[in-house]
């Protein structure tokens, strides 16, 4: 019987918003996380990002069906694996007791896991220190400069954006900072390394070894 299926099975958040508007509010408000909506230039996400209630509400009555945009590198980063290695991953750091912030999952078939800012620029030297530095790792960082679409807190897979398999929970205080709940990146990246090895890589190498 297969039972990663059933560990990381999505689950409702504790709100669940239904309009872009409501579910910007709610990562601002809620989470302390600063958003954008999708049609500002990208250059200046950054900058305008923000968790005020009067700008956000603006912002979407301005253009209330505009995708909500969760700049990285700010708030948090986004470990990035392919979907198989994710749920395997997330599994093996429940069993273990691992502390595992949010994550979810993109229509694409990518796993986000969400960690404390500053993982793009600690990932390589980590890599190294685990003894995976030089092999080809599906494991990229959403950083400083990148965004992700805000995932959907419930609903289908729809093709164009993410759902949450373990969507951020409680509500942050306003004086709290908004990465102090989420993991370090070092205590994820051993079991996302092995995972996407043994999903991934290894069997494309037995099967390229099959066919040689």
């Amino acid at each position: 019987m297969n039972t990663t299926k059933s560990i990381v099975r999505p689950r409702r958040a504790p709100v669940t918003p239904c309009r872009p508007l409501d579910e910007a509010l709610w990562y601002a408000c809620g989470q302390r996380w600063a958003v954008v909506p999708l049609w500002l230039p990208q250059p200046s996400w950054e900058d305008h990002a923000t968790t005020e209630p009067a700008v956000i509400r603006g912002w979407w009555t301005w253009d209330p069906v505009a995708p909500v945009v969760l700049p990285t590198g700010r708030d948090f980063d986004v470990l990035d694996v392919p979907e198989e290695a994710g749920r395997a991953a997330l599994g093996r750091l429940q069993r273990r007791g691992v502390r595992i912030g949010p994550v979810a999952v993109t229509d694409g078939g990518r796993f986000w896991f969400f960690v404390q800012a500053g993982a793009r620029e600690e990932l390589p030297a980590q890599l190294e220190w685990l003894d995976w530095a030089g092999i080809a790792l599906d494991i990229h960082v959403h950083g400083t400069g990148d965004y992700v679409l805000a995932p959907r807190c419930t609903g289908p897979r729809t093709g164009d954006g993410a759902i949450w398999v373990r969507p951020p929970q409680g509500v942050h205080s306003p004086h709290a900072g908004p990465s102090q709940d989420l993991p370090e990146v070092l205590p994820m990246l051993d079991a996302l390394a092995h995972a996407v090895f043994a999903t991934v890589l290894a069997p494309a190498r037995d099967h390229a070894g099959a066919t040689a």
